[in-house]
């Protein structure tokens, strides 16, 4: 069974991506920020990484530096989700070899 850490600070989405990808046949586990992530990534050996970029104690872009410093992780997948368009643009450009998604908003609200 492939395994997903979905790195997200927002409690309604990391449930709703959780279910979403459990539904689908995907072992999921969660983390409430980056480094939280990092620690999950040693426990879980996750294949995936979904992830927020902007997150309390350490961001996205933190947790990836992290990830592909230690040689267990270097390779590791990881796709950033975010609210924010401008960040999703910069994010993309800065480091290749990474996706960056960004999240649509409920109609009615601002991302």
């Amino acid at each position: 069974m492939i395994k997903i850490l979905v790195v997200e600070d927002d409690a309604a989405i990391r449930a709703n991506l959780s279910r979403f990808l459990r539904l689908e046949g995907f072992e999921v586990f969660t983390a409430r920020n980056g480094a939280e992530g990092l620690s999950a990534v040693g426990e879980h050996r996750p294949d995936l990484v979904l992830s927020d970029l902007l997150m309390p104690e350490m961001d996205g872009e933190t947790l990836l530096a992290a990830l592909r410093a230690d040689a267990s992780s270097s390779d590791l997948p990881v796709i950033f989700l975010t609210a924010s368009a401008d960040r999703a643009a910069s994010t993309a450009w800065a480091v290749p070899s990474r996706s960056v998604c960004r999240k649509t908003a409920a109609p009615g609200a601002s991302a």
